[in-house]
C-alpha cells in the first residue's frame, strides 16, 4: 500500500507522539518514586532530630538538677 508525504507524516507524527508520551509517563514514575523517597528520608531526619533534641532536654534538665543538688 503507497502511503502519500501527508499521511506518511501523519503516522510518523503520531509514532513520535506516543513514544513521548511513554516517555512522559515514565519520568513521571520516577519522579513520583523519588519524592516519595524523599518524603521518607525527610520523615526520618525529622524523627532523629526529633529525638536528639529530646535527649538533649533531658541531658540539660538533668545536669540543671545536678547543680541544684550541690548548691
Amino acid at each position: 500500500m503507497y502511503y502519500s508525504k501527508a499521511t506518511h507524516a501523519e503516522r510518523s507524527a503520531t509514532i513520535n507522539l506516543e513514544n513521548l508520551e511513554q516517555e512522559h509517563h515514565s519520568v513521571m514514575r520516577h519522579f513520583e518514586d523519588g519524592q516519595e523517597a524523599l518524603h521518607t528520608l525527610r520523615k526520618s531526619e525529622q524523627t532523629k532530630q526529633d529525638q536528639i533534641e529530646g535527649d538533649l532536654l533531658m541531658l540539660q534538665r538533668k545536669e540543671k538538677e545536678g547543680q541544684d543538688a550541690e548548691i
